[in-house]
C-alpha cells in the first residue's frame, strides 16, 4: 500500500474535525437536534458545489450524477445514507432513538432509552 502524505494530512484531520462535533452541538443549545440537522443539510449543498468549483471537478461531479442515473439502486441508496444520518445526528435532540446514545457520549445523562 503507498500512502500519500496529503492523504495521511486530510485523513487525521477530517477527524480531529469530528472529534470535534460533540462540543461544537453543545455550543448549540438554542437549537434541537432536527433544526441542526436542517442546517446541516442546507448548507452541505453549497458548500459541496463550492468545493467542486474551486477543484474544478465539474467533469467528475457530470459522472457520478451520470452513473447515478444509469444505476438506479444508487439513486435509491441516497435516501437510506440520509435516513442512517438523520437517526446518528437525531440523538442531540430530544427525539431519542434506541442505540444512538453511544454514538453520543455527550447525551447519554439525559437518554431515554
Amino acid at each position: 500500500m503507498n500512502l500519500s502524505g496529503r492523504g495521511v494530512a486530510l485523513s487525521v484531520c477530517s477527524s480531529v474535525l469530528f472529534a470535534l462535533i460533540p462540543g461544537y452541538v453543545q455550543q448549540l443549545a438554542p437549537l434541537d437536534g432536527v433544526q441542526v440537522f436542517a442546517q446541516r443539510v442546507l448548507w452541505s449543498i453549497p458548500a459541496i458545489l463550492l468545493l467542486v468549483a474551486l477543484s474544478r471537478q465539474w467533469a467528475t461531479l457530470a459522472a457520478v450524477l451520470g452513473r447515478m442515473r444509469r444505476e438506479p439502486l444508487l439513486l435509491l441508496a441516497t435516501p437510506l445514507a440520509a435516513v442512517l444520518i438523520g437517526v446518528q445526528w437525531g440523538c442531540s435532540s430530544g427525539r431519542r432513538w434506541p442505540g444512538t446514545c453511544s454514538m453520543c457520549p455527550w447525551a447519554t445523562s439525559s437518554c431515554r432509552w
